[in-house]
């Protein structure tokens, strides 16, 4: 009986000593645990709290290999926030005093690091107006995040601006738009201003404009925009490029046209293809193909057209001051075909036949009217009397080559004939 006792006791204390050693083990591992985790704790609440601490991390962070560095790197750095800071204290100077106010206690509220660097912004942008709004303010609670209006205002005030822009692009010939934004790209930060802007707009109106800029400005704007709207543009840009070997084919034809021919063809196309074609013509053929247009101030358009498309892409305009001679020229000279050719019909048959017949015989040079390209515009007498035969009904033009002996019928005729 005592030897079962005593082996129960042996038992029970071997227990005991194994649940000791058990719950010695656990609170080891609990205290591993603590002293493990509580540095993590302590640079994950840093990380949290203080910017500074966590703009370094994201630094040092982003050496790691793979998607971990990738995300490090992606926050945003110090650079980043004073960026966000300039544009709003941009931003802000150009609004009324009352609404910076306003923003500015809405800022301090929110977030103090911001405020202090907006305001330190504000004074190199504009001292005394600073110290002038910093006086006015006064202290009020707000809930709304400060970030989240700055950037919603921000972003209004950009969209409305950009939307009323484009809208004033579109009022603009193609031409002077690219100008307009030659003119923004001289500006401080315009190359993001005009991708904007090209961003918003029509992509076939974009494109021609685009294509309009110098390479340079072209090259950083392309940059700006987002892949998939840069390959739109440069779609467009491709179907522009077949249009203009289209019209590239159609100058070579038309360069042995009459000046109507050439007019009626213009007619048919869009303002755009009129610019390119004319200049494709050239100053001599153009002011041909301009004389027989109907309406003076669309002549007159078209060449203004020519000319800021002539500086937008070469920076000077050789062509529309050629343009304006040859098209002189040939209005000059229409204008006495038809004085002529009413003179003519009023006439009888048999003296309008003497007359043509002593032109043809008695025929002089050329006259020669030399353009600034060293092109010219060569008139005869010849020209004269088939520009006006040409006017005649076939009944009296009959009497006329009736008249005249074959030789100079068959001169003439041929002369009616041929380009």
């Amino acid at each position: 009986m005592a030897e079962n006792n005593e082996a129960v006791e042996k038992d029970g204390q071997a227990k005991e000593n194994k649940e000791q050693k058990k719950g010695g083990g656990l609170g080891c591992l609990i205290t591993l645990l603590i002293i493990l985790l509580t540095p993590v704790l302590v640079v994950a609440g840093m990380y949290f709290l203080s910017r500074d601490f966590k703009f370094f991390a994201n630094r040092v962070m982003s050496q790691l290999p793979g998607s971990v560095g990738d995300y490090f790197a992606s926050q945003p750095t110090r650079a980043d926030e004073l960026q966000v800071v300039k544009e709003a204290a941009d931003f802000i100077m150009t609004i009324d005093d009352s609404r910076i106010v306003d923003k500015l206690k809405l800022i301090r509220s929110q977030d103090r690091r911001f405020y202090d660097d907006l305001i330190k912004e504000m004074l190199r942008l504009n001292p005394n107006r600073t110290r002038m709004l910093l006086e006015s303010m006064r202290d009020t609670e707000e809930q709304r995040s400060i970030l989240d209006i700055i950037k919603s205002d921000i972003e209004q005030e950009k969209e409305e601006e950009i939307k009323n822009f484009v809208e004033y692009l579109t009022t603009l010939t193609i031409e002077e738009a690219a100008v307009e934004i030659e003119r923004i790209c001289r500006e401080y930060g315009g190359h993001a201003r005009a991708a904007r802007y090209f961003d918003s707009m029509e992509e076939r109106t974009a494109s021609r404009i685009l294509y309009l800029l110098n390479n340079d400005n072209r090259n950083q704007i392309f940059a700006l925009l987002s892949t998939a709207k840069a390959n739109r543009l440069r779609g467009e840009r491709s179907k522009d490029q077949k249009r203009l070997t289209e019209l590239e084919q159609l100058a070579v034809v038309l360069k042995r046209e009459t000046g109507a021919n050439i007019a009626a063809e213009l007619e048919k196309m869009v303002d755009e293809d009129k610019v390119t074609l004319l200049r494709l013509l050239g100053p001599r053929v153009a002011g041909l193909g301009l004389a027989s247009f109907a309406e003076t101030e669309q002549v007159f358009t078209l060449i203004a057209r020519v000319k800021n498309a002539e500086i937008a892409e070469k920076g000077r305009d050789d062509v529309t001051p050629d343009m304006l001679k040859a098209l002189k020229v040939y209005r000059d000279y229409a204008d006495k075909v038809n004085e002529l050719t009413e003179v003519y019909l009023k006439m009888d048959s048999a003296r309008v036949v003497q007359v043509i017949r002593d032109i043809m015989i008695n025929s002089g040079p050329e006259t020669l009217y030399r353009l600034d390209n060293g092109d010219y515009i060569e008139i005869s007498d010849m020209d004269l009397v088939t520009d006006i035969l040409g006017k005649f009904s076939q009944k009296k033009l009959a009497e006329i080559l009736s008249g005249l002996d074959d030789t100079l019928a068959s001169e003439l005729t041929r002369r009616m004939v041929l380009p």
